[in-house]
């Protein structure tokens, strides 16, 4: 978990309203940003879910055998928001 620092008046500001957010476009208020094939696709959260579900019937059809890349991936911490879901509107 990361830290988040403002100062008093920006905080002051938000609980006033006078500071307007939205959901973050990359990870659609979550927090996390999806993506496969190795981290390098992104993907939406149920996206990834049906992606892992896919891994896992290929790993039970392929017992011994490596996954492939496009199977590897996951949540990851949101780089646009930084985790923490919302962005300031301008």
């Amino acid at each position: 978990m990361s830290t988040i620092h403002m100062t008093p008046e920006f905080l002051r500001g938000i609980i006033k309203g006078e500071v307007n957010f939205r959901k973050c476009p990359d990870c659609y208020g979550e927090g996390d940003a999806y993506a496969y094939n190795d981290g390098q696709i992104p993907c939406t959260m149920q996206e990834w879910s049906e992606i892992e579900a896919e891994g896992e019937e290929w790993r039970k059809a392929h017992p011994g055998e490596s996954l492939p890349d496009r199977y590897y991936g996951g949540p990851e911490g949101c780089e646009t928001c930084e985790g923490v879901g919302y962005i300031q509107v301008p």
